[in-house]
């Protein structure tokens, strides 16, 4: 049997001859989030994240008119969460509205652009977490909508 190296990207490692470690599969997925940062500190923590959710993604990237090719980092404000709540409740109450509110976006490892039973989830998930467990203290925190891909 061989040996591999493990680190903290090793995702899979499989020791039987004639295969290698599965490094960084982490790259292969869209990861998206919303993060605060202490003003004082500059500690950032991810309060939510979404995987393959580019339904999200391509809304900020409408919202703020940005190149959909780059890697993100958006301050954002409560009133920017309060408008992507309003779209989803909207979608969410009429399923024929996501492809004007809250259209699917493709992209390398974005997920899919289907309109069915996981698009619906992320949506009634952002909705559950942005109504019932958001908190933040704009006064000392800043509001960041990040990502890694």
């Amino acid at each position: 049997m061989d040996q591999c190296e493990t680190n903290e990207n090793t995702q899979l490692a499989i020791t039987t001859k004639g295969f290698s470690a599965v490094r960084s599969v982490r790259l292969i997925l869209a990861i998206y989030h919303l993060q605060t940062e202490n003003k004082q500190t500059g500690k950032a923590v991810i309060i939510h994240s979404w995987r393959k959710a580019n339904q999200i993604r391509d809304w900020f990237v409408r919202r703020f008119d940005l190149d959909p090719n780059d890697q993100l980092k958006i301050a954002i404000t409560r009133v920017d969460l309060e408008a992507l709540t309003g779209d989803i409740e909207q979608v969410l109450a009429s399923h024929a509205l996501a492809l004007e509110l809250l259209p699917t976006a493709s992209g390398f490892f974005f997920g899919s652009t289907d309109y069915d039973g996981y698009y619906f989830e992320v949506l009634r998930d952002t909705r559950h977490f942005l109504q019932k467990e958001f908190t933040y203290n704009s006064d000392s925190e800043n509001l960041y909508y990040t990502e890694w891909w």
